[in-house]
């Protein structure tokens, strides 16, 4: 039940309407740029692209709005010239810009291995509802999180028993709107993922 595994970069630039030589093409753009990604210089290496390879990048990065590299961030600009499925979070706030846009992934990239690894243990059991459901509630807390969980610290710093008991305050106050069954599932797969990180973290 539920996925197996994540997509890759290949499949998810054919899903975005690129075929094997556009493709191509895209990663060759990647591999230019990664002596400019590790100089921290994302920015000035799109500032240099003409519009067609901005268009290509627009494509590959699933953007509505053409890119404007002066108007990015750091992230943002850093994304675009990662393969789609490979991106970093810099600000390590638990969401990843790319372009102009938010984007979010559950487990965060930089949460601890111990909170991946439990993740992986129990995905290949939960229906793609559950696993999209799930990813939306741990958004919903690091989105707008109560004033005592220190975002700012970072995801590897992060009190993530306070995101999963966050997590469980919520659903419990949404109990009569979501449905019994519906709720203890969403809570039985969150104290799942509690004690699969504690025993990974061991």
């Amino acid at each position: 039940m539920g996925l197996q595994a994540a997509p890759t970069s290949s499949d998810l630039l054919t899903a975005r309407g690129m075929n094997a030589d556009a493709q191509q093409k895209v990663m060759d753009i990647y591999a230019a740029a990664r002596s400019s990604l590790d100089a921290g210089q994302a920015r000035s290496f799109l500032l240099k692209l003409d519009s067609a390879t901005l268009a290509q990048l627009q494509q590959a990065a699933a953007l509505a709005d053409p890119i404007e590299p002066a108007r990015l961030s750091d992230e943002g600009a850093t994304n675009i010239l990662r393969p789609p499925g490979d991106l970093v979070d810099l600000d390590d706030d638990g969401f990843m810009e790319v372009g102009r846009a938010r984007t979010f992934a559950f487990p965060p990239v930089n949460a601890p291995q111990a909170i991946k690894d439990a993740w992986d243990h129990m995905r290949p059991h939960m229906s793609e509802f559950e696993i999209s459901s799930f990813s939306h509630q741990v958004m919903f807390v690091l989105g707008a999180p109560p004033a005592s969980l220190k975002i700012t610290d970072g995801m590897a710093k992060l009190d993530w028993n306070q995101v999963l008991d966050e997590m469980v305050y919520r659903n419990n106050l949404v109990r009569a709107e979501n449905g019994i069954a519906i709720t203890d599932r969403a809570n039985e797969l969150i104290e799942t993922l509690r004690a699969g990180w504690r025993s990974a973290a061991r």
